[in-house]
């Protein structure tokens, strides 16, 4: 959802919406995962995924629009972005719950990859056709 908020709204929109959304969850509107919501998911352990969201909307919209729907922008702006997201979250894994850093990767990112390239790929894919589109009838 990140990966195509920002990639069809660009950095500054894409990265306003990240964070819109996790004020809303922030305030307890459940918008989070299993339909939760609250500062403590923010403060919690995950917390610093949620905030590698921020990174994350604001590298793939960075790349598109220095570089425009090319799948080479789009795919490095969103793999960059979730490298950073993976290593914020992980970082604050590791401090949030004593964990070694090895051992926050092995538990919250090892098992996520083979999804989030799924993930990613289907909202490259999905930019790539939408977002020229919406830029001709819109003005982003």
């Amino acid at each position: 959802g990140v990966c195509l908020a920002a990639g069809i709204l660009g950095a500054k929109k894409g990265v306003l919406s990240v964070a819109l959304f996790l004020v809303i969850g922030g305030v307890g509107v459940p918008v989070f995962s299993q339909f939760t919501g609250g500062f403590s998911h923010i403060a919690g352990p995950t917390g610093g995924y949620m905030a590698g969201y921020l990174l994350l909307a604001l590298s793939t919209g960075w790349f598109i629009d220095r570089f425009g729907c090319r799948l080479f922008a789009i795919v490095s702006g969103m793999a960059l972005g979730l490298a950073a997201c993976y290593a914020l979250g992980t970082v604050w894994l590791s401090v949030q719950s004593g964990m070694t850093i090895a051992q926050a990767l092995m538990a919250a990112v090892v098992p996520f990859i083979p999804g989030d390239l799924l993930k990613l790929t289907l909202a490259a894919s999905l930019v790539r056709v939408l977002r020229p589109q919406l830029e001709r009838r819109f003005a982003f």
